[in-house]
């Protein structure tokens, strides 16, 4: 069985005082990784997820030759409503 008597308790006043003392935590990674922040009023937000296997990239460009679209590949559009 466990002694209770030996064991130190604290006062309220050392751990309050022990809590001011801890360093604010840097926020490099959250910085690095989502450097942006965006705000909407709308009701619900629309997320637009593009598959990443398979995607090709023009090697050229023509600046006076039309375009075509593309119909084979798509994305997939997500809507959902926050919670505030």
């Amino acid at each position: 069985m466990a002694d209770f008597d030996n064991y130190e308790l604290w006062d309220t006043h050392t751990l309050l005082g022990v809590f001011r003392e801890l360093d604010i935590v840097p926020s490099y990674w959250l910085d690095l990784l989502f450097p942006h922040q965006m705000s909407s009023t709308d009701e619900y937000i629309d997320l637009e997820k593009i598959p990443r296997s398979g995607r090709k990239l023009a090697p050229f460009v023509a600046p006076m030759a039309q375009g075509r679209a593309i119909y084979e590949e798509g994305a997939r559009v997500e809507r959902f409503k926050p919670g505030y």
